[in-house]
């Protein structure tokens, strides 16, 4: 599965642009979409998956075009919007039942089939004749992520999907979508939680304010980097000075005061050492540099 999205943009009624021209390729595997929150990702996600028209650019799914062919690009799309919601109603195993239905798996047994491997694998089998109201709001996001795969899509996008999930739950999505990532399928992966990214994803695009900041490997990205990462052990005054001076990414309390990781130029700073970047410094120094041109 090949994805081209081609100069891209979404201006909403009010004025405010959501994407600028945005230019990228998806191939199969699993993509990264990294942002924060209000950098256009839901947007993007939106258009791709045909709830929205663009303003202007178009995208194609293989031979599928947006504009021309939305019915196609539907019936081979998982989606799991960040608000996911459900018909209130529904015992677990028969929302699942339904999403397999609306899939188009019409046989019943192998709808049932489905329906208990998929509640298998996201932990939910134990509570599948709860009301799906009344489960947990984790739980509640484990049967999204599972109505959004059950039907064996070629194309899945998920927007911010660990959002209420604790780190068992994480590891367990991110493990699922890592399985499906070797079959012939393209994965979108959008979240502002740079952890989800560094842990599954090949390729990843960073957006900031609709805009495209970065597209390429994480380990491009973390290289843009070097240099620009450093540790330094502080305490008192020093401390409140680097906080107002510097992006500070981490603060680890110790005897003397404490252990401060922050992007800038910190050869100035006394007991400062040069760190290796990792992907989460990487991400920040991306956004400071924008913030800088804004």
């Amino acid at each position: 599965m090949q994805i081209n999205i081609n100069d891209l943009s979404k201006i909403y009624p009010n004025g405010k642009k959501a994407l600028n021209n945005i230019n990228l390729e998806i191939g199969n595997g699993m993509f990264g979409l990294l942002g924060p929150n209000g950098a256009g990702k839901s947007s993007l996600m939106r258009i791709l998956v045909t709830l929205m028209e663009p303003s202007t650019g178009t995208a194609s799914f293989n031979s599928f075009d947006l504009h021309r062919d939305r019915k196609e690009i539907r019936s081979i799309l998982g989606y799991l919007p960040q608000d996911f919601r459900f018909f209130s109603k529904l015992k677990t195993w028969e929302f699942l039942d339904y999403a397999a239905s609306l899939a188009g798996i019409r046989s019943k047994q192998m709808r049932k089939n489905k329906v208990d491997e998929w509640l298998e694998k996201v932990g939910l089998f134990d509570v599948r004749e709860r009301d799906a109201n009344k489960l947990s709001g984790g739980m509640k996001r484990r049967l999204g992520i599972a109505q959004t795969l059950i039907g064996d899509p070629k194309i899945i996008i998920v927007d911010e999907p660990t959002t209420g999930l604790d780190p068992e739950e994480r590891i367990r999505f991110r493990n699922i979508l890592s399985e499906i990532s070797q079959q012939d399928v393209s994965i979108i992966l959008s979240t502002h939680i740079v952890g989800d990214i560094s842990s599954v994803c090949n390729n990843l695009a960073l957006l900031n304010n609709g805009e495209l900041a970065f597209k390429g490997t994480p380990e491009a990205l973390i290289e843009k980097a070097k240099g620009h990462v450093w540790q330094v052990s502080t305490s008192g005054y020093e401390y409140d000075l680097i906080k107002d001076k510097y992006a500070v990414v981490s603060t680890i309390p110790t005897q003397e005061g404490w252990d401060v990781q922050l992007i800038g130029d910190g050869s100035q700073l006394s007991n400062a050492i040069e760190i290796e970047p990792n992907l989460e410094h990487a991400y920040v120094y991306f956004m400071e540099k924008a913030s800088e041109t804004i």
